[in-house]
């Protein structure tokens, strides 16, 4: 890689990005070798911006030497730049604009110069990879916190696929009375959730002009873009993975009893909690709101002041089937604490993105791919029910 030229490792990392497209796609070797490019194509900036400090540097003693002055101008730089802390750089708009345009040249040398000349060498991240403009770090927040089914979930960090144990079941406490034989060792039997992630992609098609605008204005389309469907699709997954546990838990999985229901009754969430083991500090219901019109129909109906929803906040979500569309056994309602979930984030909770400026250039187009690396798993038993309907 190090004999191919600076226009050969941009083509490479190109056409990567249209085989990441493909079905057959080998996605950890694409990512691997992206890697690999990005990190030698900031190798190479950065021993050149080094240089060109340098030589700028040499011009200006230079300068100060004909002129008759010393080199103390250096020292106040120095003390000038060290009074900016990490926070204040990537707050600035320089920064920002430096990290929109590394974007879309997948080399950030320029956002390290601000970190490395006006803050601390050790700003930049152990694998190479530059903190976030603090705008960005809020952006992706408000993904967290805006959503109510994402707030409640655990989030983790732990790169690779993540193992958690948990209880499957054991034998209860007993009386020894004095004198009795000894008590039997209890009974435990440990299950183990693997949590592994996968790449949430979505592509987006970008004029020639937003790319060159650049900055804020290019970050709010992105992130607007993006950040509304990863938002989406990770609700809609940790949804999917309640409705889909096993009904007891299993050596390799948690399960979520399930309580069947024929026709809507003002008493089913009450009866659905009586089935959660542990117990609960921040219960929630999510349902459609075609589920909620038709138990606000039924509490209507029944014609006295009943609370169906046991005073518990609603959680809508439209994966979810209303009571009436829903089949037999489909889960159109959940009752629990959604920490029971947990979300890992192996690379991080920042999307990631690819460039590809080659592909539709013939309509002044930009091809720009965001990817977030995430799994997630049900890790605690007892805290959440599946309400299912049951037609029979």
């Amino acid at each position: 890689m190090n004999k191919k030229t600076y226009e050969e490792l941009i083509e490479r990392r190109s056409a990567l990005g249209a085989a990441a497209d493909q079905e057959d796609a080998d996605l950890d070797a694409i990512e691997k070798e992206i890697r690999e490019i990005n990190e030698e194509l900031e190798r190479r900036a950065a021993e050149k911006a080094d240089r060109d400090a340098a030589e700028q540097k040499r011009e200006e003693l230079r300068k100060l030497v004909a002129n008759g002055a010393g080199v103390s101008c250096e020292s106040k730089t120095k003390e000038r730049n060290q009074n900016m802390d990490i926070k204040e750089i990537r707050s600035s708009k320089e920064y920002m604009n430096a990290w929109a345009k590394g974007i879309m040249s997948g080399r950030y040398d320029e956002c390290r110069t601000l970190l490395t000349e006006n803050g601390s060498a050790n700003a930049v991240e152990g694998d190479g990879l530059v903190p976030v403009p603090t705008y960005v770090e809020e952006r992706i927040q408000g993904i967290f916190e805006r959503n109510e089914i994402l707030r409640r979930v655990r989030r983790t960090y732990f790169r690779g696929n993540l193992r958690v144990g948990f209880e499957v079941s054991s034998t209860g406490a007993t009386i020894h009375a004095e004198g009795d034989e000894a008590i039997a060792d209890e009974e435990l039997v440990i299950g183990v959730v693997e949590i592994i992630s996968g790449m949430i992609k979505k592509t987006i098609l970008v004029t020639d002009e937003l790319v060159d605008i650049g900055g804020q204005a290019l970050l709010d389309y992105l992130f607007d873009e993006f950040e509304n469907k990863i938002e989406s699709y990770l609700a809609d997954g940790i949804v999917s993975a309640i409705a889909a546990a096993p009904a007891t838990s299993t050596p390799i999985a948690v399960g979520v009893p399930q309580y069947p229901v024929s026709v809507i009754t003002l008493d089913m969430v009450a009866q659905a909690l009586a089935l959660a083991e542990n117990t609960l500090t921040n219960p929630c219901l999510v349902m459609n709101r075609g589920t909620y019109a038709a138990i606000r129909a039924a509490q209507l109906a029944a014609n006295y002041a009943v609370d169906p929803f046991e005073g518990l906040p609603i959680v809508y979500n439209s994966s979810l089937p209303a009571f009436a569309d829903a089949n037999d056994n489909d889960v159109f309602m959940q009752v629990g604490d959604l920490d029971a979930v947990t979300v890992n984030f192996p690379a991080g909770d920042q999307v990631r993105f690819i460039y590809d400026p080659y592909t539709n250039a013939p309509a002044d187009l930009v091809r720009i791919t965001g990817k977030l690396y995430a799994g997630i798993g049900l890790t605690t038993p007892g805290k959440l029910v599946n309400i299912v309907k049951d037609t029979e």
